[in-house]
């Protein structure tokens, strides 16, 4: 039986605090789980339209990064295997990304 495992991202060095300046990067709440074959990322961009999002997957390194007017976001994780992008959905500030194993 496999059970879903949940990570905290750790906080970006360039975040510098719970509050960022304007032009500093701002960390966000965001969750991994683990079901099964698949990886759900869920991370919580208040503010933030979905053109402003930025996702970046190299091997087994995810990063998250929004650009607003005043509130800049990133977030990096690594997946715990090379995945591919299964599903994005993006819905009141909240980004729900779905990986698979890739055959």
């Amino acid at each position: 039986m496999n059970l879903p495992q949940s990570r905290q991202i750790p906080r970006d060095k360039k975040g510098g605090g719970a509050e960022a300046r304007p032009g500093q990067w701002k960390e966000f709440p965001c969750r991994l789980l683990v079901e099964g074959e698949e990886i759900r990322v869920t991370a919580e961009l208040p503010g933030v339209t979905e053109e402003m999002i930025r996702i970046d997957l190299e091997g087994r390194a995810l990063t998250i990064s929004a650009d607003g007017r005043e509130q800049h976001y990133r977030a990096s994780i690594v997946l715990p295997w090379e995945a591919g992008l299964k599903g994005k959905r993006f819905r009141k500030g909240v980004l729900e990304l779905l990986f698979g194993r890739p055959f």
